[in-house]
């Protein structure tokens, strides 16, 4: 009778020091409980949700495991796991807990915060789909419920759904005005959708709301790139890297941004930045090496080709590179070299086979040459034409590629 009034006891003033927020207190109560009496399970699992709000997930997922080998078929101990679990980044282990728990429990399915956690471990699973599916079924749990809304229509623009997704991300900043996330998302619609003065105005509030986020800069250079406001566009990836120094998105986005207005200087510079900050990235090399191409400095298109190779030695246009830099320098030998590999992961490659052909003649090898444009006849008879006609006339081809 003693022992029962004293867990009675504990477990009342948990529950009053839990609605008083005051965690802590609550957490040491119900651990005497469970001390008092290991096998009854409502201590554990009011342990568990207790250090589950003071950001304890790992002593909660312990306290649900044990709240579970007493009473398995527990349908809150597996859904306090579940959301244990997410908190963790376990979250396979949390989708399965948390699906387990709508089992044993079916009305826990009506739950906007269970559907909502179910919904995120889908989505950092990169199952869109389910995520999507997920957010939906919250939505009809709850219409105005700004987190399902907004996964709705961040899971749409995922899926490449943008008209979708323009709709429902307008509800999101709809239902959240000030939400930078939301607007941004949305922006990102209107620009995959061509509505590129929406979206930058649109981008103009997010960075209001958010004036240090990079992203939203980057977003509306490509905008304006996307217009030809090349000078725009410039100074949009240079704010992006005022904010964040490092950025490696922006330099790259700089960098086609001066490519695209041929300024290869520029190009080359922001290039080179990149390979800084990704020395292991194969398109900072390929980025750099055409740019020099465009600069006629093949020894230096060479060793970026090569840098490219040396990361990804299936790269077809490190190899191609390769080819046009040492045609330009007459090295014919090298640049047939540089050809046959590429042949190797592109053996139907029409320009390819005319490229080949060329570096053959102007090695005094009319035979290999030849036999080259027999193929190029099989794959393309106007360009076989069109090659053996430059052919006669004694001028390259490489630029036909």
């Amino acid at each position: 009778m003693f022992k029962t009034l004293r867990i009675r006891w504990h477990v009342s003033l948990g529950r009053l020091l839990g609605k008083l927020r005051r965690h802590e207190a609550a957490v040491s109560h119900f651990r005497v409980a469970t001390e008092i009496a290991p096998t009854y399970p409502y201590p554990h699992l009011s342990m568990g949700w207790h250090l589950g709000q003071l950001g304890r997930y790992d002593s909660a997922l312990a306290a649900y495991d044990q709240a579970l080998r007493i009473s398995p078929q527990s349908a809150y101990g597996r859904v306090g796991r579940g959301l244990s679990l997410l908190h963790l980044k376990r979250y396979q282990e949390a989708v399965d807990d948390l699906k387990r728990s709508f089992r044993l429990q079916p009305a826990f399915e009506k739950n906007a915060k269970y559907m909502e956690a179910l919904a995120h471990s889908y989505n950092q699973l990169g199952q869109t789909e389910r995520a999507l599916e997920t957010y939906f079924a919250g939505e009809r749990l709850e219409p105005q419920r700004f987190e399902f809304v907004y996964g709705a229509g961040w899971a749409l623009l995922s899926l490449e759904q943008y008209e979708k997704a323009e709709t429902q991300l307008r509800r999101a900043v709809s239902l959240e005005p000030k939400n930078a996330n939301a607007a941004y998302d949305l922006a990102r619609a209107l620009y995959y959708l061509k509505k590129l003065e929406e979206s930058r105005e649109i981008l103009r509030t997010v960075a209001k709301l958010d004036p240090n986020r990079v992203d939203t800069h980057i977003a509306m250079g490509m905008a304006f790139r996307d217009e030809h406001k090349f000078r725009d566009a410039e100074f949009a990836f240079k704010r992006a890297i005022q904010i964040e120094p490092t950025s490696s998105e922006a330099y790259i986005q700089l960098s086609v941004t001066y490519a695209e207005d041929k300024r290869w200087e520029d190009a080359l510079a922001a290039a080179r930045k990149m390979a800084e900050l990704l020395p292991s990235d194969e398109y900072t090399y390929l980025a750099i090496a055409a740019a020099c191409q465009e600069l006629t400095r093949y020894a230096e298109q060479i060793e970026a080709c090569n840098s490219a190779l040396h990361l990804n030695p299936a790269s077809l246009p490190a190899l191609e590179g390769l080819a046009y830099a040492y045609s330009g320098m007459d090295k014919y030998a090298e640049s047939a070299d540089a050809v046959k590999r590429a042949l190797e992961l592109k053996p139907d490659a029409p320009y390819l086979h005319a490229w080949l052909s060329q570096a053959y003649t102007e090695l005094g090898r009319p035979e290999q040459a030849e036999a080259e444009l027999k193929v190029l006849e099989t794959l393309d008879r106007q360009l076989a034409a069109d090659v053996r006609k430059i052919i006669s006339e004694k001028k390259s081809i490489a630029g036909l590629h």
